[in-house]
């Protein structure tokens, strides 16, 4: 039997292949398992104790054999376009996923995660805040739009520049509204919004699913909603500029709200080949996804 490591576990975890994101749920828990190996100091070459041993064979039981199809096309390629971003944070990792839609059909076209660095402690509006600066991110690279939310992360975006809020809150927030209003100035609009955790699909991605439950998971094609029409749904839209600014007194108070990028609307036209650069990966599965 191999022994385990942190070498090994490190070497396991990376030879995922999974450059756009798709399996984002998949290794959250053995990425997590990675980062407590660091934070007790474990050497590269040290044999870990039986129960992290017994621990790190039962993660990898959940996501070995994993196996999905589903189609190539993931979008039209004329006519208006719709891309619904969708964030989540919690103390393990953040993340964000985007689906092109319309109303009939929606599906996952890409996706990030991150973990927390183990360097420095922080407040759950604060890697919230890290959640929605991932999902900009995110819609940005897809070149296309974008809408968001989380109380108070939206407020600090919307609120004058106050010292109180910290050097992390400034600068995230330069970065998204130098993003948006990248984005705008392509006329792509960019709405904020918020989502219900149920119908988050971003959260399988903080939390982490096996591989029976990612399979049928709405993580592949985005809540239900995003095949109804606009004008119907229940969220409530706001541009950057216009959202309602509040006071905070303390930033650290722990007040955890999901996050979530809804959609947003572009009119030029765009194909799966314009959104994703397939020239960056060596290699790629025609229709199947096996790990």
């Amino acid at each position: 039997m191999e022994m385990v490591t942190k070498r090994l576990v490190a070497r396991q975890i990376a030879s995922v292949y999974d450059p756009l994101g798709w399996i984002v749920p998949l290794p959250t828990q053995a990425k997590s398992f990675q980062r407590n190996l660091w934070k007790q100091q474990f050497q590269w070459d040290t044999e870990i104790p039986p129960e992290l041993r017994n621990q790190w064979s039962d993660i990898i039981g959940l996501i070995n054999g994993f196996q999905k199809s589903f189609p190539r096309r993931v979008c039209a390629s004329f006519g208006t376009q719709n891309l619904a971003v969708f964030a989540d944070a919690r103390e393990i990792a953040i993340a964000a996923c985007a689906y092109p839609f319309n109303e009939k059909t929606s599906a996952l076209v890409m996706a990030k995660g991150k973990l927390p660095s183990v360097k420095t402690i922080t407040t759950m509006p604060k890697l919230e805040l890290n959640a929605l600066t991932l999902a900009t991110l995110l819609a940005n690279s897809i070149s296309e739009v974008l809408k968001t939310h989380s109380h108070i992360v939206l407020n600090w975006l919307s609120a004058p520049r106050r010292s109180h809020l910290g050097v992390l809150v400034e600068k995230r927030g330069r970065e998204i509204r130098r993003i948006v209003e990248n984005l705008e100035e392509k006329r792509v609009t960019v709405l904020f919004s918020y989502v219900n955790t149920n119908e988050n699909p971003a959260d399988a991605g903080t939390r982490g699913l096996a591989k029976e439950g990612l399979s049928d998971y709405f993580w592949w094609t985005g809540p239900k909603f995003l095949k109804t029409p606009i004008g119907t749904w229940s969220t409530k839209f706001n541009q950057l500029a216009h959202v309602n600014d509040t006071t905070f007194d303390d930033v650290s108070n722990g007040e955890c709200l999901n996050i979530s990028v809804a959609s947003t609307a572009f009119t030029e036209s765009a194909s799966v080949h314009e959104l994703l650069n397939w020239t960056r990966y060596s290699s790629f599965p025609e229709k199947q996804l096996q790990h």
